[in-house]
């Protein structure tokens, strides 16, 4: 078998103790109290873990590690450029060894060991190899003191992999030291972390041997990561609580054989102190328990520590815990604790209790938020209650919010419901407005129903609503009915006043014919109601320049009237202007009444059925000027129509043409005497 030179290592990890332990025992049954010590030098550079080259990035090795070239085992756990005395690299010599090899070397040199020896998986246990030599110095003790040759030496040692290795350092790990494995499901391979010692899936299958660089990707992925780091922090937590163990049995070991304690101490603070007695012997004595380790922070361990479990309940715990020293001594016992233990120790069933006390703390530190109340201790309980304390205050503030949220919605549904009543059983005027006031001075609708009720009961009398069609309204029945009916109906209903129709709308006044047809009347009206309003409106615009002369068309038309006479201040209306010309119709003393009186019963006079009206139309404008009011009867026929026609173009050339405009043309309706009317006009006009 090839010799090669040690494996080299990109960085180290944490050994347990009890390895340590193993292999400190296994020196001291092989070697006397002499030890040689080793040192650790940092490496060349190399560019592979495992394989010597420039361009790595500083990695330390195995060199000047073996002090003497008869060396039983060592074991190297280090960093990059420090040197660590026992127990991190150690080699147990005894001292024939050590003398024989002082004669057969010159100087300390790299050491070749054969690696073909390295067991796979786990380490062993330390052998001693032996020599085929019989020229060595004899030992004093079979046992404990043997021979080694340098053509023979055999170094059994540890491989650290680094923090995340590569898939080709975990194979080159696996062809040099090896994984243990066995059988996993779906018949394939599960390799062994060293790191957590979980075993990890591996696609070959059982029987096989991984032999490329994919065969570990479950092995790189899981190595080092999240998962690897908590179960190595879990079993180094358990290798804690077992020499924590040792150490109380072998401090009751000392107190029986009046040994003091402060020596195994000041040998070997940080390891597990072992004294083996020649020959070993078994003293059965009283179990002394499990002294209890408690690594929580968050609290003493008082606070801490679940002693509302301790009892008989069926979720009790599975031990008892007494106090001693004042409290500062823990210690458990376990219910089925059988009371007897060997060489100081603790039973059986006492020793099953330390994961359960484990679990404890671990539970005491981070419980998870699921957890049930009954597993969690006072501190936790405590915090937890602040907690829910808090929730119910929050919850109840938001109840109370939600519940005057509430009333508040069902106080306006009920306004809601009582608004919508009181305008179904009650007919008020002006509804609109009334609510809308209410609602521009914030009134709720409470304020908006009082305001109602209020209306109803004639508290106040709400103001006409003025539109054009109530003015329309208003201006009919006005017209039909006089002020009076126009006053009765502002009282009861939403009609304007007579006041307010005068204010809003124009009214146009002309001077009724008296008697027969003259122009003088017709004259007035057009100078009161055409010359004036366009002087009101030129005015009105500031307009320099005179309104430009514009064509006019004459409207003439019958409207119905009521036969009856009415006194004025120009004189007695409403008699027929064809049939009154000899009447006196002004100017009235009694004797004349009387006098029209027998003429209107003779038929000589009588009264006008209908009025004729002749009105002014300037084109370009949208207005209409009224110039004549003539009362009629029906026996009106062509010749007096061209008197009137004629009247009224007469009184307008006369005063409106050279301001206005001229005549262009008349419209009239389809009555019959109207065509002759127009032809006589005509033909008179020719002549």
């Amino acid at each position: 078998m090839d010799s090669i030179k040690p494996l080299e290592y990109s960085d180290a990890v944490h050994v347990p103790n009890s390895f340590l332990s193993k292999l400190n025992r296994s020196a001291l049954a092989h070697s006397t109290s002499t030890q040689a010590y080793g040192t650790l030098t940092p490496s060349p550079l190399l560019s592979d873990p495992f394989r010597p080259g420039p361009g790595s990035r500083g990695i330390p090795s195995f060199t000047n590690l073996v002090t003497n070239p008869y060396i039983s085992r060592a074991a190297s756990f280090y960093h990059p450029g420090e040197t660590y005395p026992h127990p991190h690299a150690t080699a147990f010599v005894s001292p024939t060894d050590h003398a024989s090899a002082a004669s057969t070397t010159t100087a300390p040199s790299r050491q070749e060991i054969d690696v073909s020896s390295v067991p796979r998986g786990s380490p062993p246990l330390p052998s001693a190899s032996t020599s085929t030599s019989s020229s060595s110095a004899t030992p004093s003790s079979s046992s404990t003191r043997r021979s080694h040759s340098p053509a023979t030496t055999t170094a059994e040692f540890i491989v650290i992999l680094p923090d995340h290795p590569s898939r080709a350092i975990l194979l080159e790990y696996h062809q040099r030291v090896g994984f243990s494995k066995r059988p996993g499901p779906n018949n394939k391979l599960e390799l062994q972390c060293p790191r957590c010692s979980d075993f990890i899936y591996c696609p070959v299958a059982n029987g096989a041997d991984p032999s490329t660089e994919n065969h570990f990707q479950a092995m790189e992925a899981h190595y080092g990561r999240q998962k690897c780091e908590k179960m190595k922090k879990a079993r180094d937590r358990e290798e804690e609580l077992r020499r924590l163990t040792a150490l109380a049995n072998a401090q009751a070991v000392s107190n029986e054989n009046n040994t003091p304690m402060e020596g195994i101490q000041a040998t070997e603070p940080q390891t597990i102190p072992f004294v083996v007695p020649a020959p070993p012997v078994f003293v059965v004595s009283v179990c002394n328990g499990v002294p209890i380790y408690w690594p929580v922070t968050k609290g003493s361990f008082a606070q801490t520590f679940p002693w509302h479990r301790l009892g008989n309940d069926p979720r009790s715990l599975s031990f008892d815990v007494e106090l001693r020293d004042r409290g500062r001594v823990r210690v458990a016992f376990s219910k089925d604790c059988t009371g007897s233990a060997t060489n100081g120790g603790c039973c059986t069933a006492c020793y099953k209790i330390t994961r359960e006390i484990e679990h404890l703390a671990q539970l005491a530190e981070d419980a998870p938020r699921q957890t049930n109340h009954v597993y969690l201790g006072h501190h936790q309980k405590e915090a937890r209650l602040e907690e829910l304390t808090k929730e119910v205050r929050a919850l109840r503030l938001k109840q109370l919010n939600v519940s005057r949220k509430l009333g508040t919605a069902l106080r306006r549904v009920a306004d809601g419901k009582h608004f919508v009543s009181a305008i179904l059983n009650n007919d008020l005027p002006r509804l609109r407005q009334l609510v809308a006031v209410g609602v521009r001075r914030g009134a709720s609708t409470n304020a908006i129903i009082r305001m109602m009720q209020s209306a109803v009961d004639g508290a106040y009398q709400p103001i006409p609503t003025i539109t054009s069609r109530t003015l329309d309204i208003a201006l009919l029945i006005f017209r039909l009915g006089g002020w009076k009916l126009l006053y009765a109906v502002n009282q009861c209903l939403d009609i304007p006043s007579l006041r307010t129709l005068r204010n809003n709308m124009s009214f146009t006044r002309i001077m009724p014919t008296v008697g027969y047809i003259n122009t003088d009347d017709i004259a007035h009206n057009i100078e009161e109601v055409i010359v004036k309003s366009l002087a009101a409106a030129a005015a009105a615009s500031a307009s320099v320049s005179p309104s430009p002369l514009r064509g006019v068309s004459l409207q003439i038309d019958e409207v119905a009237i009521e036969e009856r006479a009415a006194h004025s201040c120009y004189g007695i209306l409403g008699f027929c202007w064809c049939h009154s010309k000899l009447l006196k119709l002004s100017n009235w003393t009694y004797s004349d009444a009387v006098k029209l009186r027998e003429q209107m019963c003779n038929g000589k006079a009588h009264l006008g059925k209908e009025m004729t009206v002749v009105s002014a139309f300037c084109f370009g404008g949208r207005q209409t000027f009224p110039i004549l009011a003539l009362p009629t009867c029906k026996g009106v026929g062509p010749k007096e129509s061209k008197i009137i026609y004629e009247t009224a173009m007469d009184a307008w050339y006369r005063r409106a043409a050279s301001t206005v405009g001229p005549i262009w043309s008349w419209a009239t309706d389809g009555d019959a005497s109207r065509p002759q009317s127009r032809d006589c006009l005509l033909h008179a006009i020719r002549a």
